[in-house]
């Protein structure tokens, strides 16, 4: 037995989604993330936006921005991710010269 009533899949989500739409009008519409189609677009969007303040957690609004820009999104977490110092590195290495002895 067909649940679908003799529709295909994607039609069926598309009415639920104008469905949606036509029931809770600008609310439902409101909460709708826009996603910039080509990245020169996705930048100049993310270019126009406000900047967030000094000591906000830029990985927390990448997260919560990640619909928004999902190519910059990617770029920034990954770039993010670098540690801006060397300090744990040295740390290896001075552990391993107290270690390793040139006798």
């Amino acid at each position: 037995m067909d649940n679908n009533n003799g529709e295909e899949p994607g039609k069926k989500k598309t009415r639920l989604k104008s469905d949606y739409e036509e029931l809770l009008g600008p609310h439902y519409a409101s909460k709708k993330v826009k996603s910039a189609n080509t990245c020169p677009e996705e930048v100049h969007e993310y270019l126009q936006m406000t900047r967030i303040p000094m000591m906000s957690n830029p990985l927390e609004w990448w997260a919560c921005n990640e619909k928004q820009f999902p190519r910059l999104a990617k770029l920034a977490k990954s770039y993010l991710a670098i540690p801006a110092t060397s300090t744990p590195s040295e740390r290896v290495f001075s552990l391993a010269r107290n270690t390793i002895t040139r006798q």
